[in-house]
Protein backbone atom coordinates (compact mmCIF):
# COMPACT_ATOMS: atom_id res chain seq x y z
CA UNK A 1 0.00 0.00 0.00
CA UNK A 2 2.66 2.46 0.33
CA UNK A 3 4.62 2.11 -2.58
CA UNK A 4 1.53 2.26 -4.25
CA UNK A 5 0.99 5.91 -2.46
CA UNK A 6 4.80 6.64 -3.27
CA UNK A 7 3.81 6.33 -7.05
CA UNK A 8 0.22 7.78 -7.19
CA UNK A 9 2.20 10.60 -5.08
CA UNK A 10 5.03 10.69 -7.37
CA UNK A 11 2.49 11.63 -10.54
CA UNK A 12 0.04 13.60 -8.97
CA UNK A 13 2.63 15.79 -8.25
CA UNK A 14 4.30 15.51 -12.04
CA UNK A 15 0.27 16.56 -13.35
CA UNK A 16 -0.27 18.90 -10.49
CA UNK A 17 2.76 21.65 -12.02
CA UNK A 18 2.00 21.01 -15.69
CA UNK A 19 -1.57 21.82 -14.53
CA UNK A 20 -1.22 25.37 -12.60
CA UNK A 21 1.28 26.06 -15.41
CA UNK A 22 -1.33 25.88 -17.94
CA UNK A 23 -4.30 27.11 -15.46
CA UNK A 24 -3.18 29.13 -12.76
CA UNK A 25 -6.43 30.44 -11.56
CA UNK A 26 -8.11 27.04 -10.62
CA UNK A 27 -8.07 26.69 -6.42
CA UNK A 28 -6.93 23.56 -5.11
CA UNK A 29 -6.72 22.48 -1.71
CA UNK A 30 -4.87 24.17 1.25
CA UNK A 31 -1.20 22.90 1.13
CA UNK A 32 -1.81 21.78 -2.98
CA UNK A 33 0.46 24.52 -4.30
CA UNK A 34 3.47 23.90 -2.43
CA UNK A 35 5.11 21.95 -5.27
CA UNK A 36 8.19 21.00 -3.77
CA UNK A 37 6.20 19.17 -0.27
CA UNK A 38 5.03 15.65 -0.92
CA UNK A 39 3.20 15.43 2.17
CA UNK A 40 1.05 17.98 0.91
CA UNK A 41 0.28 15.91 -1.69
CA UNK A 42 -0.13 12.93 0.63
CA UNK A 43 -2.94 14.78 2.85
CA UNK A 44 -4.58 15.68 -0.36
CA UNK A 45 -5.01 12.34 -1.41
CA UNK A 46 -6.04 11.12 2.07
CA UNK A 47 -8.61 13.83 2.25
CA UNK A 48 -10.50 12.92 -1.65
CA UNK A 49 -12.57 10.27 0.50
CA UNK A 50 -14.66 13.48 0.58
CA UNK A 51 -16.53 15.05 -2.53
CA UNK A 52 -14.72 17.90 -2.91
CA UNK A 53 -11.21 16.51 -2.45
CA UNK A 54 -12.09 13.71 -5.46
CA UNK A 55 -13.07 16.86 -7.86
CA UNK A 56 -9.68 18.74 -6.77
CA UNK A 57 -8.44 15.72 -8.27
CA UNK A 58 -10.29 14.96 -10.81
CA UNK A 59 -9.05 18.86 -11.67
CA UNK A 60 -5.28 17.39 -12.54
CA UNK A 61 -6.23 14.31 -14.53
CA UNK A 62 -7.03 15.61 -17.68
CA UNK A 63 -8.49 11.97 -19.49
CA UNK A 64 -10.99 11.92 -16.78
CA UNK A 65 -11.80 15.25 -16.87
CA UNK A 66 -14.96 14.86 -19.17
CA UNK A 67 -16.52 11.79 -17.11
CA UNK A 68 -19.67 12.72 -14.81
CA UNK A 69 -18.74 14.04 -10.92
CA UNK A 70 -21.07 11.12 -9.99
CA UNK A 71 -18.80 8.73 -11.28
CA UNK A 72 -16.12 10.21 -9.85
CA UNK A 73 -17.73 10.76 -6.48
CA UNK A 74 -18.16 6.55 -6.50
CA UNK A 75 -14.25 6.15 -6.77
CA UNK A 76 -11.38 6.70 -4.59
CA UNK A 77 -8.23 7.83 -5.64
CA UNK A 78 -6.34 4.77 -6.61
CA UNK A 79 -8.71 3.99 -8.78
CA UNK A 80 -8.85 7.03 -9.98
CA UNK A 81 -4.96 6.88 -10.86
CA UNK A 82 -5.22 3.75 -12.62
CA UNK A 83 -8.76 4.85 -14.77
CA UNK A 84 -7.04 7.84 -16.22
CA UNK A 85 -4.11 6.00 -16.68
CA UNK A 86 -5.94 3.48 -18.73
CA UNK A 87 -8.32 6.32 -20.70
CA UNK A 88 -4.85 7.84 -21.94
CA UNK A 89 -3.72 4.82 -23.36
CA UNK A 90 -5.99 4.26 -25.12
CA UNK A 91 -6.88 8.01 -26.31
CA UNK A 92 -2.80 7.89 -27.81
CA UNK A 93 -4.30 4.76 -29.17
CA UNK A 94 -7.28 6.09 -30.91
CA UNK A 95 -5.09 8.70 -32.38
CA UNK A 96 -2.88 6.79 -33.87
CA UNK A 97 -5.46 4.68 -35.30
CA UNK A 98 -6.54 8.03 -36.72
CA UNK A 99 -3.66 9.29 -37.88
CA UNK A 100 -3.61 5.85 -39.77
CA UNK A 101 -7.07 6.00 -41.65
CA UNK A 102 -6.36 9.49 -42.50
CA UNK A 103 -3.44 8.82 -44.85
CA UNK A 104 -5.16 5.98 -46.07
CA UNK A 105 -8.27 7.48 -46.60
CA UNK A 106 -5.39 10.40 -48.61
CA UNK A 107 -4.06 8.19 -51.13
CA UNK A 108 -7.86 6.44 -51.93
CA UNK A 109 -8.30 9.90 -52.59
CA UNK A 110 -5.47 10.59 -54.54
CA UNK A 111 -5.92 7.03 -56.46
CA UNK A 112 -9.66 8.37 -57.13
CA UNK A 113 -8.68 12.22 -58.16
CA UNK A 114 -5.38 11.86 -60.30
CA UNK A 115 -3.99 15.31 -61.20
CA UNK A 116 -4.08 16.82 -64.82
CA UNK A 117 -0.85 17.29 -66.23
CA UNK A 118 -0.82 20.61 -68.34
CA UNK A 119 1.80 20.31 -71.30
CA UNK A 120 5.01 23.03 -71.24
CA UNK A 121 8.22 23.26 -70.93
CA UNK A 122 11.51 22.33 -68.48
CA UNK A 123 15.22 22.75 -69.08
CA UNK A 124 15.69 21.54 -65.39
CA UNK A 125 16.92 24.49 -63.62
CA UNK A 126 15.64 28.34 -65.48
CA UNK A 127 12.43 26.69 -66.42
CA UNK A 128 10.99 24.39 -64.02
CA UNK A 129 7.40 22.54 -65.18
CA UNK A 130 4.58 22.72 -62.34
CA UNK A 131 4.59 19.02 -62.37
CA UNK A 132 7.57 18.71 -60.62
CA UNK A 133 6.20 20.43 -57.50
CA UNK A 134 3.62 17.74 -57.22
CA UNK A 135 3.59 15.00 -54.45
CA UNK A 136 6.52 12.73 -53.87
CA UNK A 137 5.81 9.44 -55.74
CA UNK A 138 4.57 7.02 -53.53
CA UNK A 139 4.77 3.58 -55.51
CA UNK A 140 7.60 1.14 -54.85
CA UNK A 141 11.17 2.18 -55.43
CA UNK A 142 11.84 -1.09 -57.65
CA UNK A 143 8.40 -0.50 -59.65
CA UNK A 144 9.93 2.86 -60.22
CA UNK A 145 13.34 1.38 -61.67
CA UNK A 146 11.25 -0.75 -63.88
CA UNK A 147 9.45 2.33 -65.35
CA UNK A 148 12.34 4.70 -65.62
CA UNK A 149 13.96 2.06 -67.76
CA UNK A 150 11.16 1.76 -70.22
CA UNK A 151 10.45 5.47 -70.36
CA UNK A 152 13.99 6.71 -70.48
CA UNK A 153 15.69 3.22 -72.11
CA UNK A 154 19.08 2.08 -71.34
CA UNK A 155 21.46 5.24 -72.10
CA UNK A 156 19.66 7.05 -68.96
CA UNK A 157 19.50 10.94 -69.27
CA UNK A 158 22.25 13.85 -70.54
CA UNK A 159 24.65 14.46 -67.55
CA UNK A 160 25.10 17.53 -65.60
CA UNK A 161 26.78 18.48 -62.98
CA UNK A 162 25.16 21.34 -61.50
CA UNK A 163 23.10 19.80 -58.69
CA UNK A 164 22.93 21.68 -55.10
CA UNK A 165 24.45 18.64 -53.10
CA UNK A 166 25.48 21.17 -50.69
CA UNK A 167 21.80 21.90 -48.88
CA UNK A 168 22.41 18.22 -48.05
CA UNK A 169 25.84 18.47 -46.91
CA UNK A 170 27.35 16.27 -49.61
CA UNK A 171 28.87 19.73 -51.78
CA UNK A 172 32.12 18.70 -53.74
CA UNK A 173 32.03 14.79 -53.62
CA UNK A 174 31.18 13.80 -56.63
CA UNK A 175 33.86 13.95 -59.51
CA UNK A 176 32.89 15.23 -63.38
CA UNK A 177 33.28 11.31 -64.29
CA UNK A 178 31.11 10.02 -61.37
CA UNK A 179 28.06 12.78 -62.67
CA UNK A 180 28.46 11.33 -65.90
CA UNK A 181 28.39 7.36 -65.39
CA UNK A 182 25.86 8.17 -62.05
CA UNK A 183 23.52 9.19 -65.37
CA UNK A 184 23.76 6.05 -67.07
CA UNK A 185 21.96 3.14 -64.31
CA UNK A 186 23.57 0.80 -67.02
CA UNK A 187 27.02 2.30 -66.74
CA UNK A 188 29.92 -0.42 -65.57
CA UNK A 189 32.27 2.65 -65.13
CA UNK A 190 30.34 3.26 -62.05
CA UNK A 191 32.51 3.10 -59.07
CA UNK A 192 32.87 4.21 -55.50
CA UNK A 193 36.13 6.49 -55.92
CA UNK A 194 34.55 8.43 -58.02
CA UNK A 195 32.53 9.89 -54.73
CA UNK A 196 35.31 10.25 -52.97
CA UNK A 197 36.06 13.96 -52.01
CA UNK A 198 39.93 13.57 -52.38
CA UNK A 199 39.31 12.56 -56.00
CA UNK A 200 37.31 15.68 -57.10
CA UNK A 201 39.58 18.01 -59.44
CA UNK A 202 41.70 14.92 -60.19
CA UNK A 203 42.17 13.14 -63.76
CA UNK A 204 40.19 9.64 -63.95
CA UNK A 205 43.67 8.02 -64.54
CA UNK A 206 45.04 9.57 -61.09
CA UNK A 207 41.92 9.13 -59.13
CA UNK A 208 42.95 7.42 -55.87
CA UNK A 209 40.89 4.39 -54.26
CA UNK A 210 38.70 5.09 -51.42
CA UNK A 211 39.90 5.41 -47.85
CA UNK A 212 38.19 4.62 -44.45
CA UNK A 213 38.46 5.61 -41.13
CA UNK A 214 38.38 1.40 -39.52
CA UNK A 215 36.87 2.86 -36.58
CA UNK A 216 33.67 3.37 -38.27
CA UNK A 217 33.92 -0.40 -39.87
CA UNK A 218 34.45 -1.82 -36.29
CA UNK A 219 30.74 -3.33 -35.95
CA UNK A 220 31.57 -5.32 -39.21
CA UNK A 221 31.91 -8.86 -37.90
CA UNK A 222 32.26 -10.64 -41.04
CA UNK A 223 34.91 -8.40 -41.14
CA UNK A 224 36.56 -8.19 -37.64
CA UNK A 225 40.04 -8.20 -37.17
CA UNK A 226 40.71 -7.94 -41.37
CA UNK A 227 43.13 -4.90 -41.85
CA UNK A 228 41.79 -4.90 -45.40
CA UNK A 229 37.89 -4.16 -44.47
CA UNK A 230 37.37 -0.62 -46.02
CA UNK A 231 39.00 -1.85 -49.11
CA UNK A 232 37.01 -5.27 -49.17
CA UNK A 233 33.79 -3.27 -48.64
CA UNK A 234 34.76 -0.39 -51.57
CA UNK A 235 34.93 -3.80 -53.86
CA UNK A 236 31.59 -5.15 -53.00
CA UNK A 237 30.10 -1.98 -53.09
CA UNK A 238 31.80 -1.95 -56.97
CA UNK A 239 30.82 -5.00 -57.98
CA UNK A 240 27.03 -4.31 -56.70
CA UNK A 241 27.24 -0.98 -58.98
CA UNK A 242 28.29 -3.55 -61.93
CA UNK A 243 25.09 -5.72 -60.93
CA UNK A 244 22.52 -3.29 -60.77
CA UNK A 245 23.94 -2.10 -64.00
CA UNK A 246 23.56 -5.33 -65.60
CA UNK A 247 19.81 -5.22 -64.15
CA UNK A 248 19.31 -1.99 -65.52
CA UNK A 249 20.26 -3.29 -69.24
CA UNK A 250 18.32 -6.64 -68.52
CA UNK A 251 14.97 -4.21 -67.27
CA UNK A 252 15.61 -6.19 -64.06
CA UNK A 253 14.66 -4.42 -60.36
CA UNK A 254 17.87 -2.86 -58.65
CA UNK A 255 19.16 -5.61 -55.86
CA UNK A 256 17.28 -4.57 -52.36
CA UNK A 257 18.55 -4.94 -48.88
CA UNK A 258 17.44 -8.18 -48.17
CA UNK A 259 19.35 -9.11 -51.66
CA UNK A 260 22.58 -7.55 -50.39
CA UNK A 261 22.78 -9.75 -47.21
CA UNK A 262 22.67 -13.04 -49.61
CA UNK A 263 24.85 -11.41 -52.11
CA UNK A 264 27.13 -10.42 -49.12
CA UNK A 265 27.60 -13.92 -48.19
CA UNK A 266 28.16 -15.75 -51.55
CA UNK A 267 30.54 -12.59 -53.08
CA UNK A 268 32.62 -12.89 -49.94
CA UNK A 269 32.81 -16.52 -50.46
CA UNK A 270 34.15 -16.49 -54.05
CA UNK A 271 36.66 -13.58 -53.04
CA UNK A 272 37.93 -15.89 -50.71
CA UNK A 273 38.36 -18.57 -53.04
CA UNK A 274 39.79 -16.91 -56.03
CA UNK A 275 42.38 -15.04 -53.57
CA UNK A 276 42.92 -18.68 -52.69
CA UNK A 277 43.43 -19.78 -56.00
CA UNK A 278 45.46 -17.16 -57.15
CA UNK A 279 47.81 -17.43 -54.60
CA UNK A 280 48.07 -21.53 -55.09
CA UNK A 281 49.09 -20.47 -58.81
CA UNK A 282 51.77 -18.15 -57.93
CA UNK A 283 52.80 -20.83 -55.42
CA UNK A 284 52.82 -23.21 -58.48
CA UNK A 285 54.72 -20.93 -61.05
CA UNK A 286 57.69 -20.02 -58.38
CA UNK A 287 57.74 -24.15 -57.68
CA UNK A 288 57.87 -24.92 -61.78
CA UNK A 289 60.17 -22.54 -62.18
CA UNK A 290 63.25 -23.73 -62.29
CA UNK A 291 66.31 -20.89 -60.51
CA UNK A 292 68.95 -19.45 -62.33
CA UNK A 293 71.83 -21.61 -63.13
CA UNK A 294 75.11 -20.19 -62.58
CA UNK A 295 77.72 -21.96 -64.14
CA UNK A 296 81.88 -21.78 -63.07
CA UNK A 297 83.06 -19.81 -66.40
CA UNK A 298 84.71 -16.18 -65.67
CA UNK A 299 82.81 -13.50 -68.03
CA UNK A 300 85.60 -11.28 -67.32
CA UNK A 301 87.62 -13.72 -69.32
CA UNK A 302 85.21 -13.96 -71.93
CA UNK A 303 85.17 -10.16 -72.70
CA UNK A 304 87.16 -8.21 -75.17
CA UNK A 305 89.45 -6.93 -72.34
CA UNK A 306 90.07 -10.21 -70.59
CA UNK A 307 90.49 -11.10 -66.75
CA UNK A 308 93.06 -9.48 -65.12
CA UNK A 309 94.00 -12.54 -63.37
CA UNK A 310 95.47 -15.69 -63.91
CA UNK A 311 93.86 -18.61 -64.26
CA UNK A 312 94.70 -20.36 -61.02
CA UNK A 313 94.07 -17.34 -58.90
CA UNK A 314 90.52 -16.46 -60.79
CA UNK A 315 87.31 -16.93 -57.99
CA UNK A 316 84.57 -14.96 -57.55
CA UNK A 317 84.06 -12.91 -53.70
CA UNK A 318 82.63 -15.98 -52.17
CA UNK A 319 85.62 -18.44 -53.25
CA UNK A 320 84.33 -19.80 -55.75
CA UNK A 321 87.38 -20.34 -58.51
CA UNK A 322 86.08 -19.96 -61.63
CA UNK A 323 87.51 -21.30 -65.22
CA UNK A 324 89.06 -19.52 -67.89
CA UNK A 325 87.22 -21.13 -70.77
CA UNK A 326 84.69 -20.37 -73.63
CA UNK A 327 81.12 -18.99 -72.69
CA UNK A 328 79.75 -18.88 -76.03
CA UNK A 329 76.64 -20.72 -76.74
CA UNK A 330 76.76 -23.72 -79.47
CA UNK A 331 74.41 -23.27 -82.02
CA UNK A 332 71.22 -26.17 -81.72
CA UNK A 333 72.13 -27.84 -78.50
CA UNK A 334 69.88 -26.08 -75.88
CA UNK A 335 71.99 -23.77 -74.05
CA UNK A 336 75.06 -25.72 -74.14
CA UNK A 337 78.44 -24.02 -73.83
CA UNK A 338 81.63 -24.12 -76.18
CA UNK A 339 83.92 -24.56 -72.49
CA UNK A 340 87.00 -24.93 -74.93
CA UNK A 341 90.58 -23.39 -74.27
CA UNK A 342 89.87 -19.57 -75.58
CA UNK A 343 88.07 -16.68 -74.94
CA UNK A 344 84.55 -15.84 -76.47
CA UNK A 345 85.97 -13.22 -78.59
CA UNK A 346 87.86 -15.45 -80.56
CA UNK A 347 85.03 -18.62 -80.31
CA UNK A 348 84.57 -19.63 -84.49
Amino acid sequence: MNNTRESVTEESRRMRENFIQRNPNIPFPQGANNISDPGAMLNMLNSSNSTSGKLQLWRLLPAIQHLPESFISSLNEEHLFQLNSALARETKHAGRMQASARLTGNLQQLLANPTLVPGGYDDRRDHIHPCRFLGGVCASAADMWLRARETIGPDGVLAVGCYDLDSIGFGGCVTPKGWIEIHKPGSTELKLKLFYMPNVGASSSSAKQVSMDLADLADLADLAGNSKRAAILCEFVDYIFGRNALNWDNKQPFLSTDDLSHVWATWKGKRASTIQSSFSDREKVKKDKKPFEKDDICRRYNTPGGCQFKPEDCKTPTGIKLRHVCNAFLPGQRGKKCEKDHARPNHK
